[in-house]
């Protein structure tokens, strides 16, 4: 087996009963594109399973040249050799599942990928860390509720299905992980969903700060004032405290008033 690099935050999972646990959780009714496929431990299993196509991504050379290999006879799997943050799944053409154990460092990038990307997602199953799954999977009033959290209420239902005890990784990590699935939908409407991105950053930029006091820093006191009262919402709440209901009725008046914010 390959040394791993640690700059890839590369923890492979090697318990064949996790792997296999893992393996359940599609449907199969999709094309799947796996992220960070590694040795190939998860696409061998994967590929007994599939009804339709695989697509493998990794971005280690030394890990592709091992999985074309392994896989030179197989019509069902191919393997994409690059960062996955590059990948532009519309050009598989239609919606896929996503499957994979993703690095530490790129979770929060990877996560923001998949949303930016959701219109040929169907379902995506990832292996994160457990702390960072429970952050994604917080609710508004959680004191972990989060920009992310947020940002997938808009577009997803998400929930953790099983923890996976560090010991089932190679090298072992410092905390436990876990699978977790995120369903995309459309949940709510915006016809301008970049407003709402906006308003999501600044105010959690400021998190520990009053959300009237936030949203005066940045927008015209008339613009949120009304918004709050009716959805029942005080100036002092904190951030966290908010839904994503009350953000998308925030971003519906800002766009209705087409208000840029003041980024001071």
């Amino acid at each position: 087996m390959l040394k791993t690099k640690k700059k890839l935050g590369q923890n492979f999972l090697k318990d064949s009963y996790y792997l296999e646990k893992i393996s359940c959780a599609p449907s199969y009714k999709k094309d799947i594109v796996e992220i960070g496929a590694g040795g190939g431990s998860l696409t061998k299993i994967l590929a007994q399973k599939a009804l339709k196509h695989i697509y493998a991504v990794e971005i280690d050379k030394r890990f592709c040249s091992l999985l074309r290999k392994e896989f030179a006879n197989s019509k069902k799997v191919s393997i994409i050799c690059a960062n996955i943050l590059d990948v532009d799944l519309s050009q598989i053409g239609k919606k896929v599942d996503v499957i994979g154990n993703i690095p530490y460092y790129l979770s929060t990038k990877i996560i923001s990928y998949l949303i930016a990307s959701r219109n040929f997602i169907d379902t995506a199953y990832l292996t994160v860390q457990k702390e960072f799954a429970g952050k994604l999977c917080a609710l508004a009033g959680d004191a972990s509720y989060a920009y992310l959290s947020a940002a997938l209420d808009f577009c997803a239902d998400k929930e953790i299905l099983f923890t996976i005890p560090k010991e089932a990784f190679s090298p072992r990590p410092r905390i436990d992980s876990c699978l977790m699935r995120i369903k995309f939908k459309r949940k709510y409407f915006l016809k301008n969903e970049k407003i709402l991105w906006e308003l999501l950053r600044i105010v959690f930029r400021e998190r520990k700060k009053k959300i009237g006091n936030i949203l005066n820093k940045f927008y015209p006191q008339f613009l949120w004032e009304d918004i709050l009262a009716k959805e029942g919402i005080p100036s002092y709440f904190r951030p966290a405290k908010l839904t994503i209901g009350n953000y998308c009725a925030l971003a519906k008046n800002i766009e209705r008033f087409n208000v840029i914010f003041r980024d001071e």
